[in-house]
């Protein structure tokens, strides 16, 4: 399965290039879905586009703005909601465990922690649910989200340069 998930994402980021990236960020932002794992498709496009330096930066910057919209989106959406209308939201899919989990997390530590967890695989985002619900400051959440989108796409990039180097 691996190789097919290879084959249509160089298929896409070569037929589609730079929207198909910021399509794909800006759902992965709103927890609307996942097309494909981003976590492959950043370094994937790193070895496509990137030949200088500053395609780098440009690949981390459009790839984080566009997460970032994204949250900031779900955050406003949900900014409007109570925690029941969350847990039975159409496209929104989370469990009551999951987001009293979250809840907890975000009660603990703030916007620190939609910071951090915008930093770790499979968890990315998540954090804006109990953020948006809580009444955060929207221009402290998009900037705590922004910088820990830009970490974690950093990485990426990162992983992107490696495999260059080792091809």
């Amino acid at each position: 399965m691996i190789f097919g998930l290879e084959s249509l994402t160089y298929g896409l980021l070569l037929d589609l290039g730079l929207p198909f990236l910021v399509i794909v960020f800006l759902l992965e932002g709103a927890l609307l879905g996942k097309l494909l794992p981003t976590d492959f498709i950043l370094p994937a496009a790193v070895v496509i586009y990137a030949t200088q330096t500053q395609h780098y930066f440009s690949l981390i910057a459009l790839t984080a703005i566009s997460s970032t919209a994204g949250q900031y989106w779900l955050f406003k959406q949900i900014g409007k909601k109570d925690k029941e209308s969350v847990l039975n939201h159409r496209y929104i899919k989370v469990s009551d465990d999951k987001l009293d989990k979250a809840e907890e997390k975000f009660q603990k530590h703030g916007l620190k922690a939609v910071l951090v967890s915008n930093m770790v695989p499979g968890i990315r985002g998540f954090l804006t649910i109990p953020a948006a619900l809580n009444n955060s400051d929207a221009m402290k959440f998009t900037l705590f989200s922004a910088t820990g989108t830009m970490v974690y796409h950093t990485v990426l990039v990162g992983v992107g340069i490696g495999l260059i180097s080792i091809f």
